[in-house]
C-alpha cells in the first residue's frame, strides 16, 4: 500500500494551527486589558452608564443618560450609582471592590451582557491620583468581568472644568478635583475617552458658550443644561 503523502497531512493541520493561533491572540488581547474599536452607535443593544449627577441627571438638569436613547437609538439603558455618589465611596482596597463596582457587577452578572459601559465620576470625592486609579480600576474590572462575549467597550467620560467665576463649586474647591480626576481618566492607555472638558475648551481654558454647542452648562456651572447633555451624549458614543 502506497503511504500518504506527507504534505496533505499538513495541510489538514494548517487550519487548527491557525484557529490555535488566533484564540491565543484574542486570550492575550483580553488578558491585557484591549478591547474592541468603536463600533457604529447604532449596532449597539446594551448600555450601562455609571455615574454621578453629570452622569444619571438631577431633578432639576439632565445628565449624560437622558440623551443616551438618542445617540444609541437601538440600545436599553441601564444606569448605576447616581447624585452626589462617586468612585470612592464604599471603596476597600484589599478587595478592590467599592459601591459602583458592585452595583455594576450586580447588572452584569445578571445577565445583562452589554455592549458599552460608560464611566463618568466628577472627583467630588477626590483625595490623590493613585486612590483614584484604583477606585476607578476596581469598577473598570467589574465592567470588563461576566463578559461572555469579550467584546464589551468601556468608555470615560471626563467633567468640564468650571468657568472661573461662574459656579458656587468653585468656592468648594471642586476646581483642582475635576483637574486632578480628568488627569487620571486620559491616563488608560486601554480605554475608550470621551474628553468633554477638552472638547469645551478654547485654546486650553474651558468656556461657557461651548463652540458649535451654545451654553452647555446650567446655571450652577456645573451640572449640564439640555444643549450640554446632548452634546456630551454625543461625544460619548463618538469615543
Amino acid at each position: 500500500m502506497r503511504a500518504t503523502p506527507a504534505y496533505p497531512r499538513s495541510k489538514r493541520r494548517l487550519p487548527r494551527l491557525a484557529v490555535a493561533v488566533v484564540l491565543a491572540v484574542a486570550a492575550a488581547l483580553v488578558a491585557s486589558g484591549c478591547q474592541p474599536p468603536h463600533a457604529d452607535p447604532t449596532t449597539i443593544h446594551r448600555v450601562v452608564l455609571v455615574g454621578d449627577s453629570l452622569g444619571t441627571g438631577v431633578s432639576t438638569t439632565p445628565g449624560i443618560i437622558d440623551d443616551l436613547p438618542v445617540v444609541y437609538p437601538n440600545a436599553t439603558i441601564q444606569a448605576a450609582g447616581g447624585p452626589a455618589t462617586g468612585p470612592l465611596d464604599g471603596f476597600d482596597p484589599a478587595a478592590g471592590t467599592s459601591n459602583w463596582s458592585r452595583e455594576l457587577d450586580a447588572i452584569l452578572r445578571g445577565g445583562y451582557d452589554a455592549d458599552i459601559v460608560i464611566i463618568e465620576a466628577v472627583g467630588r470625592n477626590y483625595a490623590q491620583a493613585d486612590v483614584w486609579r484604583a477606585a476607578l480600576d476596581a469598577v473598570v474590572a467589574a465592567g470588563r468581568a461576566n463578559d461572555p462575549g469579550h467584546d464589551r467597550r468601556i468608555i470615560m467620560a471626563t467633567s468640564p472644568r468650571l468657568v472661573p467665576g461662574t459656579s458656587i463649586f468653585e468656592q468648594w474647591g471642586l476646581e483642582p478635583m475635576i483637574e486632578g480626576s480628568n488627569a487620571v481618566m486620559r491616563a488608560y492607555p486601554d480605554i475608550g475617552l470621551a474628553d468633554i472638558d477638552a472638547a469645551w475648551a478654547v485654546d486650553g481654558k474651558p468656556v461657557w458658550d461651548v463652540p458649535g454647542v451654545g451654553v452647555g452648562r446650567a446655571v450652577d456651572g456645573l451640572h449640564y443644561s439640555a444643549a450640554g447633555a446632548a452634546d456630551a451624549a454625543r461625544l460619548v458614543a463618538a469615543a
